[in-house]
């Protein structure tokens, strides 16, 4: 009989390195093909969920302060992070694929960050979001 993924609860203070975690999947932008949650991909140094300890790279994102994430766009998951300003509450499925080599961490580009890749796709994302609620409501 296979053990059940931890389900757990963590509580992060954004500081000044921010929460400090990297995360991909979406119903439009899978990072697994059979499964279109979100996950956590990278856990940085000096940032909110490192300091915490918990989360870590392949763990599953269910929901953020409240606000449930399991079958949302990309765009969608990113925006509940930015609507909860500096305190995130986290409910994570501890990595429900242990075995995968998909979950394992993310190395960082040549340059050693994702910072500009993501504030670009940031701005990408408000962008369309902002769009679509000002056109399409």
């Amino acid at each position: 009989m296979d053990a059940q993924p931890e389900v757990m609860v963590i509580q992060l203070i954004k500081g000044p390195n921010g929460l400090g975690f990297n995360i991909r999947g979406g119903i439009d932008n899978e990072h697994r093909t059979d499964d279109p949650g979100i996950f956590v991909t990278t856990v940085r140094e000096k940032g909110a969920a490192s300091e915490d300890g918990r989360l870590r790279p392949g763990d599953k994102i269910i929901e953020v302060n409240g606000i449930d994430v399991t079958g949302v766009k990309h765009y969608e998951a990113v925006e509940a992070f930015h609507q909860a300003k500096d305190v995130v509450n986290l409910k994570v499925l501890r990595n429900p694929y242990p075995d995968d080599p998909s979950t394992e961490e993310d190395e960082p580009a040549q340059g050693g960050s994702y910072l500009p890749y993501l504030v670009a796709l940031g701005m990408i994302g408000v962008g369309t979001y902002v769009y679509y609620r000002r056109y399409h409501s």
